[in-house]
């Protein structure tokens, strides 16, 4: 499915196991995004417990499962998907090591693009 409008992964390198800061964080700055006409999607290392999934899903936000720990070039290569399938404009990350990813999608262009 693709959006015209503005684009957002607000994507966290965390585990989601409870409804804290960042979870709470995500979910407001996404219902507000989609409130305004946007897409907004979450990215996490692993997939929320049902009941927290359950509070993204049913304001229409998007909940994917990103994870470095899947390999460097797996993991560039699923959120190059990810920014296609949704046509996303901004990828806002949180507790990546931004420059490690950047020099790694360079790799990754020579490699999958």
């Amino acid at each position: 499915m693709k959006y015209e409008e503005t684009s957002v992964l607000t994507l966290i390198a965390m585990n989601p196991n409870k409804l804290g800061a960042l979870e709470e964080y995500s979910l407001h700055l996404s219902k507000e995004l989609i409130r305004r006409g946007h897409f907004a999607a979450v990215g996490f290392i692993e997939y929320p417990p049902d009941w927290l999934m359950e509070k993204f899903n049913t304001c229409g936000i998007e909940v994917l499962r990103l994870s470095p720990s899947d390999g460097t070039l797996t993991f560039i290569f699923n959120l190059r998907k990810a920014i296609k399938k949704y046509n996303l404009n901004i990828v806002h990350a949180t507790f990546y090591d931004i420059i490690l990813q950047l020099a790694s999608s360079v790799l990754s262009e020579m490699v999958v693009g």
